[in-house]
């Protein structure tokens, strides 16, 4: 479950060590069975909307307000980079909660970067399609397939055919939190392998 206190205390904490909060990745993301939306359950939707929405939401709850004392006192204030996913910019047929989240995530990210464009703080997502993650590995195995073969299964509407490395999705993200692109905001970064240009 999402905790709020564990947000509050990360400001917190990124203070004491710091003395500001100049960038903020909210990176919070499960997933629920791979079925149709009828076959999840009720609890799972609930778990999935709690961690990867209201997870999200509870961070910029408290990273904003400091962020916007910065900016009143220094001029400077912060970016926040969402982690949301290719599935938060289209349908993911068979993972209808987990796309409502990150919609839901993509909502946040633009509502909140046009309320805050004025007071120096950017706020932008990065959208990535399948990495190889604790979650994807997860996936993988519980299909019971070999690996290459789950890969593929996953893949197959991946123009790239393949899933993406996290390292680039952490220079995805260096990007949208570079102070060098200080005119962007409430901007979606697909990471997708070219899912999007279909």
């Amino acid at each position: 479950m999402a905790d709020e206190k564990l947000s509050e205390d990360l400001v917190k904490l990124a203070l004491q060590k710091f003395g500001r909060l100049d960038i903020a990745v909210n990176n919070a993301g499960i997933v629920h069975a791979f079925v149709r939306l009828p076959q999840v359950t009720s609890q799972e939707a609930r778990r999935v909307l709690e961690v990867d929405l209201l997870g999200v939401f509870y961070a910029m709850k408290h990273q904003i307000p400091q962020m916007e004392r910065q900016f009143r006192e220094s001029g400077k204030g912060g970016a926040i980079v969402n982690v949301a996913s290719v599935a938060g910019l289209s349908g993911a047929p068979k993972l209808s909660v987990y796309a409502a989240a990150k919609h839901g995530v993509m909502g946040l990210t633009r509502s909140a970067a046009v309320e805050y464009a004025s007071k120096g703080i950017r706020i932008n997502a990065v959208c990535p399609a399948h990495t190889r993650t604790a979650m994807v590995d997860g996936f993988v195995r519980s299909t019971g397939a070999p690996e290459a073969e789950a890969l593929a299964e996953l893949t197959r509407g991946v123009p790239m055919k393949r899933v993406g490395e996290v390292a680039e999705i952490v220079n995805g993200i260096l990007y949208l939190a570079d102070p060098a692109n200080s005119f962007m905001t409430g901007h979606s970064l697909a990471l997708d392998g070219g899912i999007g240009a279909i």
